[in-house]
């Protein structure tokens, strides 16, 4: 494990941020930028990582959040999957598993992660709207479960099929 030197503090004082899961969310929309904004946002998602690690937290969030007009999707999805294993392996260090979150469609979501190759590099399934396109619910989950670390859910009083989820789970 990497020496934090915040760690002390932590040890020493309040405790409250330690019920739960705690996970601070980085959203390094620019991980499909050009070098400079590329490196300062992993440099930024580092120091979430860091501070998810000094407040006791479970993982960190990493968000995409889309496919930028004018560049390849292949290119995208390349750039986005070795930046989650440059992440996954700095937070491997500290015992913090990454979350990543691609852009909403599962097939993306799961080029994504087949391009991510670092075992701390994982999924929070979101429960979207988008879970549902395509070949349905389970197909999706089937195509993405190795990966899932968490589930986000929200919004329980909505169409999302809560209970085929749920036994998707078992």
């Amino acid at each position: 494990m990497k020496r934090n030197p915040l760690r002390a503090r932590r040890r020493g004082g309040s405790r409250c941020y330690n019920r739960g899961q705690t996970e601070p969310g980085s959203v390094p929309g620019s991980i499909q930028m050009g070098n400079v904004g590329l490196k300062k946002n992993l440099e930024e998602t580092k120091a979430f990582i860091r501070l998810c690690h000094d407040v006791g937290g479970s993982g960190i969030k990493v968000r995409p959040n889309g496919l930028p007009a004018g560049v390849p999707v292949a290119k995208t999805i390349e750039q986005i999957g070795r930046s989650l294993d440059e992440v996954a392996s700095y937070g491997e260090g500290y015992g913090i598993e990454i979350h990543g979150r691609g852009t909403s469609e599962i097939p993306t979501i799961k080029k994504i992660m087949d391009v991510s190759k670092h075992g701390a590099s994982k999924l929070c399934w979101n429960c979207n709207a988008a879970d549902l396109n395509g070949d349905g619910l389970a197909a999706n989950f089937a195509s993405v479960s190795d990966r899932i670390a968490t589930i986000h859910i929200h919004d329980l009083i909505s169409t999302y099929p809560w209970i085929e989820l749920f036994g998707l789970l078992k």
